[in-house]
């Protein structure tokens, strides 16, 4: 294969086998006992101890959710916020992520970004160490902040962008048939589906924010949400809703509705 953004269009779409076969380097025993593991239920990236993102390598474990490849579409709409906010103010961002496990998201936009100030919160410790170690492998500064929804901002005034990309649906609210429900329910508790609903987390962003009177933008991943759930979960601040590929939608909202 030839030139390095050819790679990184493979490795950006790895599925199980494949990604174990990379992990295996070789080693017909190591990959026949991954496999094995694989096909008994444990997720590829766990087994792997690695999985790619947007061409990039992000090392995981059992302690923090494995980033769906669809967030993608995420980072990319707050990559394009953050741009149009440095051309409008003449400065960089700082960006607020809530719920970053991994680091997956904000590391991205911060390499996307490398004149912006990134935050991570996230309410688990043992996602925000995996965190730490994907900040050093990437070699990426990323602020870490332990607590829940904007509880962990650190400054008076409120980030210039929020996003966040929550557990949210049921296990009927699957991506493709790789990622079953098996598949999610090993993950870290609480980390696939909130426990008080399809979008319980999504409301309890949008209540933190519009409690605060905050005006900056929120960007939030609703994945395969049927939109007129959406609508509803959004409908306290002035939204609007794109879908970058059919079926997937994401909320880019600023400020309370007058």
């Amino acid at each position: 294969m030839e030139g390095t953004d050819d790679l990184r269009t493979l490795l950006h779409g790895l599925k199980g086998e494949v990604l174990l076969a990379l992990a295996a380097e070789g080693s017909a025993e190591r990959f026949a006992r991954m496999l094995a593991e694989f096909r008994a239920g444990t997720p590829a990236a766990y087994l792997a101890g690695f999985f790619y993102f947007m061409g990039e390598f992000f090392t995981i474990d059992a302690r923090a959710y494995i980033t769906d490849g669809e967030a993608e579409h995420l980072v990319r709409a707050v990559i394009a916020e953050a741009q149009a906010f440095t051309a409008d103010t003449g400065r960089a961002p700082r960006i607020l992520e809530i719920g970053t496990g991994a680091g997956t998201l904000a590391l991205t936009v911060k390499k996307a970004l490398p004149g912006s100030i990134v935050y991570g919160s996230d309410v688990d410790p043992d996602a925000l160490d995996v965190a730490v170690e994907n900040a050093n492998l990437q070699r990426c500064e990323l602020k870490l902040l332990e607590g829940s929804l904007l509880d962990p901002w650190p400054e008076a005034e409120p980030p210039d962008i929020v996003f966040a990309d929550p557990p949210w649906g049921t296990r009927e609210d699957l991506y493709d048939d790789e990622r079953d429900a098996a598949f999610y329910d090993r993950m870290p508790e609480l980390s696939a589906y909130p426990a008080e609903g399809r979008t319980a987390l999504h409301e309890a962003i949008v209540a933190d924010y519009a409690a605060r009177g905050w005006t900056c933008r929120l960007l939030m991943n609703f994945g395969v949400i049927d939109v007129e759930t959406v609508k509803k979960v959004v409908a306290p601040l002035q939204a609007s809703l794109i879908h970058p590929i059919p079926g997937i939608t994401v909320a880019i909202c600023r400020g309370p509705r007058s």
